[in-house]
């Protein structure tokens, strides 16, 4: 993130909270413990959205262009 915005933290940069979305699930996904076996249906489903979503969501421009086109959130 600094790179993309040259250590530039007071500028408005759109793609910086696509960066911050990225880490976030990168997080959910490595990090967190669920409390739900991992072997039921629902769990493995959402899992693979959560997967999905961070594969893709570096290829958008800002937050709001994932809302707009991302599956995820139609």
């Amino acid at each position: 993130m600094r790179e993309e915005n040259r250590n530039g933290w007071s500028r408005y940069a759109p793609h910086s909270n696509v960066l911050w979305l990225h880490y976030l699930c990168d997080k959910l996904l490595s990090e967190v413990q669920y409390v739900r076996k991992p072997t039921s249906a629902t769990y493995q489903k959402e899992l693979r959205k959560l997967r999905d979503f961070r594969r893709e969501v570096r290829q958008f421009n800002s937050a709001t262009d994932i809302l707009q086109r991302n599956k995820l959130f139609h």
